[in-house]
């Protein structure tokens, strides 16, 4: 949001820094906008994973459990752990727990995966008590 009011201030200035702030002040504010929306999110057919560059979604039937693992870049990532072998999906950008770790940090963390577990419990007896 910052960049956003520099370019916003520079194209009102007018002159040769104008062109550039007309460019990159919109872009600043995507930016910001999709920083924003950066998560992990129950949706109806299955959980959607917002980052900076891409939006996906995961079918709840292809989910077999979140977990927090203990690998990777940093200490703690969450991870979309698939059903029939697949590579287990990152959900770096929304769950993470950086440098430097705290208790509080993790059980933060772990508590946005649990409620992503408890969704996904709810989800399919939902699942099994619209297939009897």
């Amino acid at each position: 949001m910052v960049g956003t009011i520099v370019f916003v201030v520079l194209a009102a200035s007018g002159g040769r820094g104008a062109v550039v702030a007309y460019a990159f002040a919109p872009l600043c504010f995507l930016g910001a906008w999709r920083a924003l929306l950066i998560g992990v999110y129950p949706e109806p057919y299955g959980a959607k994973l917002v980052s900076l560059l891409f939006t996906m979604w995961v079918p709840w039937t292809d989910i077999d459990h979140f977990e927090l693992r203990s690998q990777g870049r940093f200490p703690y990532e969450g991870y979309i752990v698939r059903n029939r072998s697949r590579q287990p999906v990152g959900i770096r950008a929304a769950i993470v727990v950086t440098w430097p770790v705290t208790e509080q940090k993790r059980l933060r963390a772990q508590a946005a995966v649990d409620r992503l577990n408890q969704t996904l419990t709810g989800r399919r007896a939902d699942e099994e008590a619209v297939a009897q």
